[in-house]
């Protein structure tokens, strides 16, 4: 199955935003939406997924894969926010 062919003259991006760059500088407040609409599409995207996982380990929830370190051989890792234990 092939993908879809996209005609590039019909390609619209003129609300296109990228998050490569700090809120609130002069290159933010140039592109389409400003600060606000950066700041809408991080907590979108990145914060509010971000700050779950690590309020849930804040109350114990750790996701706990097999890991390995030097210091400490064989280790639990925290998947969210990096806790490290021994098995």
């Amino acid at each position: 199955m092939e993908p879809p062919r996209i005609d590039p003259d019909k390609l619209d991006f003129s609300q296109f935003h990228d998050l490569m760059h700090r809120p609130f500088t002069a290159e933010c407040r140039e592109m389409y939406g400003g600060s606000r609409h950066h700041l809408s599409l991080w907590w979108e995207y990145m914060g509010r997924p971000e700050i779950a996982r690590r309020l849930k380990c804040r109350f114990g929830w750790h996701r706990w894969l097999d890991g390995w370190s030097r210091d400490m051989g064989d280790v639990k890792i925290c998947r969210n926010c990096h806790e490290m234990r021994e098995p």
